[in-house]
């Protein structure tokens, strides 16, 4: 289905009706479509780029935003699902982005949909690497701990964190999504078969190189791992390594579809 079809769950943030590849990007805890604006200059050529909107946030905060991996996805896979048949697609998520994009993989899978060409997964752990202890339960953090979390995380803008009534408004959505991570666990499954990028922060104090290198065991197919200066929103402070790191990825998988295409 073309994507000028009017969902709540897509936003468009880079339109290519004649692109070779769709890159479907997954948001961290709470955050929205929004976060992936700034990707409407990326500089992927024959790319569309489209970032999934979740209940609960920016233009669907009057909805429930869900607290449980596999509702979430196997909702995904129900709305998703008549757009990923028209044109190869990658997934692109960013920490809980990355957690729900490796299982709505696996869901697809499961149900023998058309699935990814390759995975990028950023900011988190692989699915079998083991808790520290320095661990928190976050969802259940009263709201001083967790506003205390959040700046420490140094992921929510100052003028949010600044603005009372506005981060109590989302308090709510960073504990559903926060559970939605806690409470998720692992089930060991056989390797998937496309490629997986993995990407890290250098300085991220929660997802060390051997949490990265930890996705290796998820994919009998290629694996890559890169880190950035930064810490865990080395996504936003190394954004243009970033994009060209992926960039020269996305030149491949593009280049084998229209090879795919013309054949």
């Amino acid at each position: 289905m073309l994507l000028t079809h009017k969902t709540p769950w897509l936003r468009v943030v880079k339109h290519d009706p004649f692109a070779a590849l769709r890159l479907f990007c997954f948001s961290y805890a709470g955050a929205g479509a929004n976060a992936y604006r700034a990707w409407a200059d990326a500089p992927f050529a024959g790319v569309e780029i489209v970032a999934v909107q979740l209940p609960g946030r920016e233009t669907r905060m009057r909805e429930e935003a869900f607290t449980a991996v596999t509702p979430l996805v196997e909702t995904l896979v129900r709305e998703l699902a008549p757009y990923l048949d028209r044109k190869p697609f990658l997934f692109f998520g960013h920490s809980m982005g990355a957690l729900v994009s490796f299982e709505l993989t696996r869901e697809l899978r499961r149900q023998a949909k058309p699935l990814p060409r390759a995975l990028f997964l950023s900011g988190r752990r692989g699915p079998d690497a083991a808790a520290e202890e320095r661990d928190r339960v976050m969802h259940r953090m009263n709201d001083a701990d967790l506003i205390a979390e959040l700046r420490e995380m140094n992921g929510t803008s100052a003028g949010v964190m600044e603005h009372r009534e506005l981060l109590e408004l989302l308090l709510p959505i960073f504990r559903a999504d926060f559970s939605v991570c806690e409470n998720w666990q692992y089930d060991d499954d056989a390797p998937l078969a496309m490629p997986i990028h993995a990407f890290g922060g250098v300085d991220d104090p929660g997802v060390s190189r051997d949490h990265l290198q930890a996705w290796e065991r998820q994919t009998e197919a290629a694996y890559t791992l890169e880190q950035f200066e930064g810490d865990h929103f080395y996504v936003n402070h190394s954004r243009d390594q970033l994009l060209a790191r992926v960039d020269t990825h996305l030149r491949g998988y593009s280049a084998v579809a229209l090879e795919g295409a013309s054949s």
